[in-house]
């Protein structure tokens, strides 16, 4: 009778002791989760600028430049409005007086390289947010899947490793560091 008594107060401890794993690891992956999220959504100030219309701003004021149809070294006031060749339309360009006309088509043109190298910046991030998400899911699949401590500790290292749990404290207090794995070059 006491040894079932035993069994039964050590099967307690145990679930009670992967609950708290279980607990241990879901908090801090729901929060990682949530951050990445965020850090994924487009930010206020990431308005949508076109590439394309600042290229062909630059070009209109160099071809109108070339056909002698901007008179001067430079502009007089702070915008010009131009016949787009391809639509016929006319276009208002916003112009900086100090500058002379190649350098504000040059200045567009710097826009636009910029806003070229902030797009591809900003998928590559966005490429990263999703792979540590991806990470992130796998793991949370692997922490419902789990069952029993073994199992559970076993995982807690591999969110040690994914940065989602501080390292083991020995007992002195310091940080254990994790064993290194063989063939690895330090």
């Amino acid at each position: 009778v006491l040894s079932l008594v035993n069994d039964y107060y050590l099967g307690q401890l145990e679930r009670l002791r992967a609950r708290q794993l279980r607990d241990a690891m879901a908090q801090p992956l729901e929060r990682e989760r949530a951050k990445l999220c965020k850090q994924a959504e487009p930010q206020p100030d990431e308005a949508a600028v076109d590439v394309v219309a600042l290229q062909a701003f630059g070009d209109l004021l160099l071809t109108y430049r070339s056909m002698g149809r901007l008179p001067g070294e430079g502009p007089r006031e702070d915008h010009v409005v131009l016949e787009d060749f391809a639509t016929g339309e006319p276009v208002a360009i916003a112009l900086n007086p100090a500058w002379g006309w190649q350098a504000n088509a040059q200045h567009y043109y710097k826009l636009a390289r910029k806003e070229t190298v902030r797009r591809a910046l900003r998928a590559e991030r966005l490429q990263g947010l999703c792979q540590r998400l991806d990470r992130l899911d796998a793991l949370a699949l692997w922490l419902a899947q789990a069952q029993g401590v073994a199992e559970l500790e076993a995982l807690a290292e591999e969110f040690r490793q994914a940065g989602l749990l501080a390292a083991e404290r020995s007992e002195g207090g310091a940080k254990r560091k994790a064993p290194k794995e063989e063939g690895a070059v330090a």
